[in-house]
């Protein structure tokens, strides 16, 4: 079984598999009352429009050995399911989740909406000029 089958199993079944380490935790560790939100910086970097975007700032700097510049960066190999997958399953508390992107939406909403129904509408993407509003001219943005 890959690793990727593995998350698969645990995130989207009720799998619980063995884990050898002690729990050492006290009596409300694990709980949490207060619901808080979270916020997720994304990009599928492999879209000609946001590669073209971001070569052309690389440009403007003439460097291309910036560190975190490098392609893999960029690249999305849809941990955001996993991640959003997770965090509905194992993190009761989280009350919404932002997806921050640059004019992107992720496509995981048939996994979600399989798996955590109820919890869609928990979900919201977030873009660029949303949150730079008033201040447009710092865009585009690949600091995450």
């Amino acid at each position: 079984m890959s690793f990727l089958e593995f998350l698969r199993l645990v995130i989207f079944t009720n799998h619980k598999p063995k884990i050898n380490i002690k729990k050492v935790t006290t009596k409300n560790t694990l709980r949490n009352e207060t619901p808080i939100d979270v916020v997720i910086t994304w990009v599928d970097g492999k879209v000609p429009k946001l590669e073209k975007k971001r070569l052309r700032c690389l440009k403007q700097e003439k460097s291309f050995s910036i560190h975190g510049s490098l392609n893999t960066r960029f690249d999305s190999n849809n941990e955001i399911e996993y991640c959003v997958a997770s965090i509905l399953k194992f993190a009761p508390f989280v009350r919404n989740i932002f997806i921050v992107a640059d004019g992107q939406s992720p496509k995981f909403s048939d996994s979600i909406n399989k798996y955590f129904p109820k919890r869609i509408n928990s979900i919201k993407i977030i873009d660029h000029k949303e949150l730079f509003k008033g201040y447009e001219k710092f865009l585009p943005t690949f600091n995450s």
